[in-house]
């Protein structure tokens, strides 16, 4: 999947989720904790003023958060498959699950770039309010997925 090619890439609608979308909830548990933190395990979404971005702060370390971005339900960037594998493995009802990607943001000139991380993303539940982030093993899954200048 080419950045060319990936709905998170090409559509402007993927990066700013409607209003009416089934809310995210505040607080997630992250049971097996995030890959290289596993100690982490519970954190709280904060909404970023005027974006479509949210910071997931630890609770456990307040100095330990990570910039994320919802998906559309529709437009993911992440194949059908591997969302159905992931609900599968995790024991999670697809109508109640929503994809979020770790965004970085990098300087660029005067302005700011927004990449996700297509490779990793955090399936939630928002029916239970838990989380996992699951790595795919598939490398056409860009880790730096260029967003839309209009999204950063």
């Amino acid at each position: 999947m080419s950045a060319a090619h990936s709905p998170i890439a090409t559509e402007a609608r993927v990066v700013a989720p409607p209003a009416a979308a089934s809310p995210l909830p505040r607080t997630l548990a992250f049971p097996r904790g995030l890959p290289g933190f596993p100690r982490a395990r519970c954190f709280r979404l904060e909404p970023l003023a005027g974006s479509s971005f949210a910071l997931l702060r630890s609770e456990e370390d307040p100095d330990l958060a990570f910039v994320v971005l919802a998906a559309l339900p529709d437009a993911t960037g992440i194949a059908a498959e591997e969302i159905d594998r992931a609900c599968t493995e995790f024991a999670m009802a697809r109508e109640h699950v929503a994809l979020l990607f770790v965004v970085r943001l990098e300087r660029a000139g005067s302005g700011c770039r927004a990449f996700v991380n297509l490779r990793a993303p955090i399936f939630v539940d928002r029916a239970s309010a838990q989380a996992i982030q699951r790595v795919l093993s598939d490398p056409r899954y860009p880790l730096r997925q260029p967003l839309p200048r209009s999204a950063a």
